[in-house]
């Protein structure tokens, strides 16, 4: 995939970046753990015992964005499963903190248990695209404090692939730490090959937690990538304005990269973000709302400036079931991830803003997931093949294509195209009519395939099926003649009535089948 979509301009990140400084350089961070302290300290920050406060300089964040590896490779318990993370693919995976899962066999929400776990892991060890577990559901039935131990033996007896877990203070990272290299083979094949990605949970405002701290040391000690990332809510732990959000969250991420950098210099790290907006009604976070989208995206130019992979959430809901609100949500939260060039995308499987889990879910996204690259694949060959000098993207609208109201619904994918700035182009393409691109014209110009001009490429289409069709033909007859041959041809839409057009014309013998009606011979 290739990066398409842009939130921020290159002077409004530098921008971000300048004020990000000036927080960390005048305001500082609020670090409640001493070691954590010293070891700014001696890096040459300036540090405040009393008020537990440490002001960091732009050189040193800059020297440690040196030390920080743009690229580095996850692999799995299977060492030949391997994830290249910052090498310009979008990985998926899931995560989020289910408490409850929605019962596959009675619908019913219910507390997660260790059983559901070890069925979770199983079943993402089989997804074709979304390949990392990260303790996606906190099973009710067992010990709290022997959730993490549980974790990853099931892990070790049920996966090839990586896996990962939260920052969870010194005891309980070092026991992962351990139980991660028995599991591989001892501690330096663990840091050569790294399995684990561990979640650093960035406190907002501006704060480094002595748990949170603890855990990314243990694992900077034992070379696993850690994913910096922070959930400021905008209008509650953080500004209202999404710039005044990023500008703060900015600052707290380089913070803790920089004291893992300081700490084992050529940590890997990823630039994370789970940042949205308030749902001030409720006095809740709303990780389904448009804005995670943005500020996904706009993280993801912050940390691709720093020369940082990107970690995000996307197909965020707050719906509590699998409906229509819950595809809605999900589709407005992840195309901004995988447009922008996300390195890897999190919360597969979760509805309830990550709160609630679904096995079914979970299988649907890693189709969803597929069907995405798929697309996009398919339109970069179809491009290259041309010689167009254009990378591949589709857009979908989700809705009833009976609608009556086409233009509001249409005007509003212009609006969405226009955002892109030229980044993508729309056309005529299945379901949609060069009567509808007029519709999507009025808001944009980036469109083809209007009324007068390129118009229906469908007659087009079609005769490239039909040339196909007689390539096929050379090659099982020996000769490309279509007449008096049987062919069958499914769907009468635009593209299929100008192939049997075409096909009756060479003398074929058709058989079709529309919609709604049975097969019937014609000629």
């Amino acid at each position: 995939m290739k990066t398409h979509y842009a939130v921020l301009s290159r002077d409004e990140v530098e921008r971000i970046h300048a004020a990000s400084m000036e927080v960390l350089a005048t305001v500082g961070i609020k670090v409640d753990y001493r070691t954590a302290r010293d070891l700014f300290r001696r890096a040459g920050a300036e540090v405040d015992d009393a008020r537990e406060c440490v002001r960091i300089p732009e050189r040193l964040i800059r020297w440690a964005l040196e030390q920080a590896p743009r690229r580095f490779t996850l692999y799995g318990a299977d060492p030949d499963f391997q994830l290249d993370i910052g090498g310009g693919d979008v990985h998926f995976g899931a995560l989020g903190t289910p408490t409850h899962i929605l019962d596959s066999d009675t619908g019913e929400r219910r507390p997660c248990t260790l059983d559901d776990v070890v069925k979770h892991i199983q079943l993402i060890n089989a997804c074709q695209h979304i390949h990392n577990s990260q303790m996606d559901l906190w099973p009710g039935d067992i010990p709290m404090t022997t959730i993490h131990t549980e974790a990853i033996w099931a892990w070790a007896h049920h996966s090839r692939k990586p896996f990962g877990m939260g920052c969870y203070g010194y005891v309980p990272t070092l026991d992962m730490m351990r139980m991660m290299a028995i599991a591989v083979g001892g501690k330096d094949e663990l840091r050569q090959r790294p399995r684990f990605l561990a979640i650093c949970s960035v406190v907002s405002p501006l704060q480094m937690s002595q748990m949170q701290a603890e855990g990314l040391l243990i694992c900077a000690d034992y070379g696993q990538p850690l994913a910096m990332s922070p959930e400021g809510i905008a209008g509650a732990t953080a500004p209202a304005t999404l710039a005044g959000l990023l500008v703060q969250e900015n600052a707290a991420i380089l913070a803790h990269v920089a004291l893992a950098q300081i700490f084992r210099p050529g940590t890997p790290v990823l630039y994370g973000t789970v940042s949205t907006i308030a749902n001030l009604r409720l006095g809740t976070v709303a990780l389904g709302a448009v804005e995670t989208g943005l500020i996904t995206a706009a993280s993801c130019q912050l940390a691709h400036y720093y020369g940082l992979p990107c970690r995000s959430v996307g197909a965020t809901t707050e719906s509590k079931r699998e409906d229509l609100q819950a595809g809605l949500e999900r589709t407005a939260t992840l195309l901004p991830a995988v447009l922008a060039g996300v390195d890897l995308i999190t919360c597969a499987g979760t509805l309830d803003s990550s709160m609630l889990e679904s096995h079914p879910l979970l299988l649907l996204d890693d189709e969803l997931c597929g069907a995405a690259l798929r697309l996009a694949r398919g339109m970069t060959y179809k491009a290259a093949i041309t010689g167009l000098n254009l990378g591949g993207g589709k857009s979908v609208i989700w809705g009833d294509n009976r609608t009556q109201d086409r233009e509001m619904i249409f005007r509003a994918h212009g609006r969405a195209i226009e955002s892109l700035k030229g980044r993508y182009i729309t056309a005529e393409d299945v379901g949609t009519s060069p009567e509808d691109m007029e519709f999507v014209a009025m808001e944009t110009r980036h469109v083809v395939g209007l009324l007068g001009r390129s118009g229906d490429p469908s007659p087009v289409t079609a005769f490239g099926v039909y040339r196909g069709i007689k390539a096929c033909a050379a090659v099982v007859y020996g000769d490309d003649s279509l007449a008096d041959r049987h062919v069958a041809v499914q769907g009468l839409g635009h593209v299929g009535y100008h192939l049997c057009e075409n096909l009756a014309q060479e003398g074929a013998r058709l058989a079709y089948r529309a919609r709604r009606e049975i097969a019937r011979p014609c000629r």
